[in-house]
């Protein structure tokens, strides 16, 4: 993906993962998407599916604490700074936040044996979090990682028993239709720049924007800026036109 002569293939699904209102999916090389686009699709379609409900997929979260400056004691027990729905010990420790640093503290009756951190028995230790490979800590069907968003630390919890999971029958799609499946001129940015990018949780975070995808949809040329790297996967879309995605979905819903 060095030049502006070079495609990029792009399949824009007016069919959809409810409740998500509609969903532009990415195959960053052309290769990536061959003849029989329709297998390539639904093959896309179980793959995502199959990362929702994994054991530690997006279907488990069940909790996001934002950690505030000092201890921050979480268990069971309702006494606690951060208190986990789910049977586990009472006090299962201490995240002691100062400055950029968060140490897991014993609480005063030791760690229980339950609490283990990247899978050995809990000590005290300064945890890694998630700007690299974070320290997991792990409690009967809970994981817990720190994430750190701008100056803030948190703890995001998943639980592979959650409802959301357990409960989980599959994604509803709309069927596919071949005249949403369209190619993309790639407009590499020389060099690459950064992309503010807000989050739901209300932080700004920076994502490399390697460059343009441009194409025409219903005679309007249309260009999505996309977030991350050319060798993974572009996710994140920054809309580069008067365009925004409700009236680029008013148009697919008009063409359909």
């Amino acid at each position: 993906m060095t030049s502006t002569s070079q495609r990029m293939r792009l399949a824009i699904l007016a069919a959809v993962a409810l409740p998500v209102v509609a969903a532009l999916v990415v195959f960053p090389h052309a290769s990536a998407m061959t003849a029989d686009w329709q297998s390539d699709l639904l093959a896309w379609r179980a793959l995502r599916a199959q990362h929702l409900s994994a054991p530690d997929g997006w279907l488990t979260l069940v909790g996001l604490d934002w950690l505030q400056p000092g201890d921050n004691s979480f268990g069971a027990a309702p006494d606690n700074r951060i208190r986990l729905d789910s049977p586990v010990a009472a006090h299962l420790g201490v995240f002691n936040l100062r400055g950029d640093q968060v140490r897991l503290v014993a609480p005063a009756q030791g760690f229980p044996a339950t609490l283990l951190v990247d899978g050995r028995p809990a000590h005290a230790t300064t945890l890694a979090g998630d700007d690299g490979q974070p320290s997991v800590l792990t409690a009967g069907t809970l994981t817990m990682i720190v994430i750190h968003r701008g100056d803030r630390y948190a703890l995001r919890v998943k639980d592979s028993q959650a409802p959301t999971r357990l409960n989980f029958r599959g994604l509803h799609w709309y069927a596919p239709d071949p005249h949403f499946r369209v190619d993309a001129k790639w407009i590499p940015w020389v060099p690459v720049h950064q992309e503010k990018i807000p989050t739901i949780i209300g932080t700004t975070i920076e994502m490399p924007a390697p460059g343009l995808a441009e194409f025409t949809l219903g005679g309007q040329t249309i260009q999505l800026e996309p977030g991350g790297n050319c060798s993974d996967s572009l996710w994140q879309f920054a809309w580069k036109d008067e365009f925004s995605f409700r009236k680029l979905w008013k148009r697919i819903m008009k063409l359909s």
